[in-house]
């Protein structure tokens, strides 16, 4: 016997039935006697072929079966046996801003560059004896861009060529406030295959202005556009992640950024809203202007991501445990969304390039996840769910998210409704 799965979500647009599959990410248009007999689950009036169709692209399961040891099974696989190596790296914890909001406490701080060769003979070793397939180089801070010609670009020259030589994959990104990026630095980045940035505005110019300024630079907004503008013309395949941080004082100023990029430039560029974390539960009431500064930006010409149709089985890169966040004091820690206390230190990379864990690692290693948890796992949202993924070091140290599953559901849909409008003009520009 078959059953509908319960990973399956219906979605009506302009009249037109639609069902989504969490898993498989299949979605089709149904008409509506197929909707009625689904949602009324009487699956013996469906033609066989029809039967087929939908229970190659997941909708249909055999009765006795628990879907979510799919995911359990992947986020096993994906904690304890991944061949993705993350090394989330600050040179310095230091910052040529002070942003209201941020977490870090921005003192003096400068990674040695003696510690290069030891974090080169720790991920050379954790390459050769796990088998990695793929390097993630990840350069946070603090401002990453402070110790560029120091750290960055030695490090990660050496790195890449070592996994070239290997053939082992290797992604290098940064995180960076891109008001020290210049031409020689954008030539070098090319040179490292450095072409993921993510560069953060805090609203239109005005706003970010208010927020964003040192004496050095007063209107940090137009060196930062021009910044990304100087990075799509000299990279070879930039992919800029433009982070918008939100507030409900600066949301309505954020869509004149989307008219400050050159037109041939937006096709690198990747919108993405972020509310200021101390107005995380203002996050409601802005969605709406959030869709819509998303919509906006699409029809402009940007690219956008829909977590929500993305496929996940983790709560957040933390539970990867060949994941290291390396602070430039060569603590290791798993999470960059801290201030960088010792008490939540996993451990330390040694002059030897070999990582000596503490006891909270290994609590990290055996805590369960909380993606699978036993609510969650009940859920028919959990594939797209961002709250049962309260992430691995929140569960550890005690804080239990609230669920909001009305959110979740509104969110789904909206990305629904996305991918259609996509499909219909990519399908509209072919004709």
């Amino acid at each position: 016997m078959k059953r509908l799965s319960k990973y399956t979500i219906f979605h009506n647009q302009n009249g037109r039935n639609y069902m989504f599959h969490q898993l498989s990410k299949a979605l089709l248009e149904i008409d509506t006697e197929l909707y009625k007999t689904l949602t009324e689950a009487d699956l013996s009036k469906i033609p066989q072929d029809i039967q087929k169709d939908l229970e190659k692209s997941g909708f249909l399961v055999d009765n006795n079966i628990d879907e979510s040891y799919k995911l359990r099974y992947a986020n096993l696989i994906n904690r304890y046996n991944s061949k993705v190596l993350r090394l989330t790296i600050l040179p310095t914890i230091n910052c040529n801003f002070r942003c209201w909001y941020c977490y870090e406490q921005h003192e003096p701080s400068l990674m040695k560059e003696d510690n290069i060769l030891s974090i080169l003979k720790f991920a050379k070793t954790e390459i050769e004896i796990k088998h990695i397939k793929k390097v993630v180089l990840d350069w946070f801070g603090g401002e990453p861009l402070l110790r560029f010609y120091q750290i960055v670009y030695p490090l990660s020259k050496a790195l890449k060529s070592f996994c070239d030589e290997h053939h082992v994959d290797i992604l290098i990104t940064m995180t960076t406030n891109g008001s020290l990026i210049n031409k020689d630095v954008a030539i070098k980045m090319k040179e490292i295959g450095l072409e993921q940035l993510q560069i953060t505005l805090d609203g239109g110019k005005e706003n970010h202005n208010k927020v964003r300024y040192s004496h050095a630079i007063r209107d940090s907004y137009k060196v930062i556009v021009n910044n990304i503008h100087l990075l799509c013309k000299i990279l070879d395949k930039p992919n800029i992640i433009l982070r918008i941080n939100y507030t409900s004082e600066n949301i309505d100023s954020t869509y004149s950024i989307l008219d400050d990029f050159d037109e041939d430039t937006r096709k690198f560029i990747l919108i993405s809203p972020h509310i200021v974390w101390q107005e995380s539960y203002k996050m409601s009431d802005l969605s709406a202007k959030v869709t819509q500064l998303k919509k906006y930006a699409y029809e402009k010409g940007y690219c956008i991501r829909n977590p929500s149709l993305s496929r996940r089985c983790m709560s957040c890169y933390t539970e990867n445990m060949e994941q290291f966040v390396i602070n430039y004091d060569m603590n290791v820690y798993k999470c960059t969304a801290r201030d960088f206390n010792k008490k939540f230190c996993v451990g330390k990379i040694t002059e030897a390039g070999k990582f000596e864990p503490n006891e909270l690692y290994y609590r990290y290693y055996t805590t369960s996840s909380p993606f699978v948890c036993k609510e969650c796992l009940k859920c028919d949202l959990l594939p797209s769910c961002i709250y049962s993924s309260s992430c691995l070091q929140k569960k550890i140290e005690g804080y239990q998210p609230k669920c909001d599953k009305d959110m979740i559901v509104k969110s789904v849909h909206e990305d629904i409704a996305f991918k259609l409008r996509k499909s219909k003009q990519s399908n509209s520009k072919n004709i």
